[in-house]
């Protein structure tokens, strides 16, 4: 009998420390760092300049104007992106393309920080197509 509950007790505590490392910190939480793209914002600009493609909306019959979408996403504690998701959808496919660009960067994040330790966090980015 012993040996099942301490057994039991054993998964438990394993079960705990597990989901543990499954909390998803987000804006209100106070972290010691949020997480970054690996060269900064200049890198984050850089690379959605090269990425992105811009002139969708244009491409697509957009009348002019700024279309801005916001977007959502965890930066794992691998530096990896997850669970995407578009707060807002101004059409002409400017959300698709910005969840396409948003998965290419994974990889290329630090991960936010609490108690030194690094976490998941999710985040948001407004990211703005132009078509003038």
């Amino acid at each position: 009998m012993k040996k099942i509950l301490s057994l039991l007790t054993f998964f438990l505590l394993l079960t705990v420390l597990v989901n543990a490392q499954n909390i998803v910190a987000d804006s209100t939480y106070q972290v010691d760092s949020p997480p970054e793209f690996k060269d900064g914002l200049k890198g984050y600009s850089r690379f959605m300049g090269r990425m992105l493609a811009r002139d969708l909306p244009k491409r697509r019959g957009a009348p002019e104007g700024v279309y801005t979408v916001i977007v959502r996403f965890t930066v794992n504690i691998d530096g990896t992106i997850s669970d995407i998701t578009i707060d807002n959808d101004p059409g002409y496919d400017t959300a698709g393309e910005v969840k396409r660009v948003i998965r290419m960067s994974s990889k290329m994040w630090t991960p936010a920080k609490l108690n030194g330790e690094p976490i998941a966090y999710r985040t948001y980015r407004r990211v703005s197509f132009m078509n003038f």
